[in-house]
């Protein structure tokens, strides 16, 4: 709630109002209904899986947490969904996931003086590590009308984990990453920006169905991107292989994830996967896509 809080606040002192801000409440006891058989067995088995510690104290039945939106209108009623979550494990949690939600604030500032065409909705999910909740209720409470005019979602979770940029796009196409029209023009925004910034974008369309907060947008068939700064080998991306990979130094979920663990770690790194990410996605909510 707390974090809620500052979050709303700090929308607000960028001159947004409340007739721009919507607070979204849920608890864990409300569950999410309505799911297709296959996504809602996948939906369970996240929170079988899940390692947050508020799953061992047995907190998640008891869970109380809210979605933080922010709509900035466009001269579309085509809609872009862009989240993080702000909650954490029980730890400080810079890159997981206080880097995705400075990205939204940080962007959300920006556009306020952008000729934006589609509207974009900013949602900052609580309850991602007990299992998405946040996302997947947000989704779920969503109108047909309301699916039907979403152009995308982007999600972005976990950007200071290692130095590699990564982008997984795609919609799930009978269990495989599909590409559109609309990740073709993702696929090439990332080549410019290699050739006008010199950012090197790395995408895994396979990552796609990692668990995080997009994952409750594929079910209704949207197209859908995760941002990620990982560790790369060979083009693909680790996360937790330090025993097999010496140089790799966990954050996600330790101790470590806190700034100046990160900064000692790859010294610049957070400025510059932070400033990468935010040129990458004002391009991608400033593009075309008819």
């Amino acid at each position: 709630m707390y974090s809620a809080a500052w979050i709303v606040n700090a929308l607000l002192s960028m001159g947004y109002t409340w007739d721009d801000i919507a607070i979204q409440e849920y608890s864990a006891a409300s569950g999410i209904p309505n799911l297709p058989s296959y996504w809602a067995f996948n939906w369970y088995f996240i929170q079988l899986l899940s390692d947050s510690p508020f799953t061992d104290f047995g907190l998640r039945d008891s869970l109380q947490s809210q979605n933080v939106i922010l709509t900035v209108p466009g001269q579309s009623d085509q809609t872009i969904i862009v989240g993080a979550h702000y909650d954490t494990v029980m730890f400080p949690g810079a890159s997981d996931n206080a880097s995705g939600t400075a990205l939204l604030l940080e962007s959300a500032q920006r556009i306020r003086e952008a000729d934006n065409y589609y509207t974009i909705v900013y949602v900052f999910f609580g309850a991602e590590e007990v299992g998405l909740f946040g996302s997947f209720y947000y989704a779920n409470a969503l109108s047909q009308t309301e699916h039907d005019n979403i152009l995308f979602m982007i999600n972005a979770d976990v950007l200071l984990e290692g130095p590699d940029l990564f982008f997984k796009a795609g919609y799930d196409r009978n269990g495989e990453p599909g590409t559109n029209h609309i990740t073709e023009t993702w696929d090439q925004i990332a080549e410019d920006l290699y050739f006008t910034h010199s950012l090197s974008f790395i995408s895994v369309p396979e990552g796609i169905f990692g668990p995080s907060d997009h994952l409750a947008f594929l079910p209704w068939g949207h197209t859908a991107m995760f941002l990620s700064g990982l560790y790369a080998f060979d083009g693909w991306e680790y996360v937790s292989f330090q025993d097999t990979f010496p140089d790799f130094a966990r954050v996600l979920h330790t101790p470590q994830d806190e700034l100046g663990y990160i900064e000692t770690r790859w010294p610049g790194k957070i400025d510059e996967n932070m400033r990468a990410f935010s040129i990458f996605l004002e391009a991608i909510l400033l593009a075309a896509y008819d």
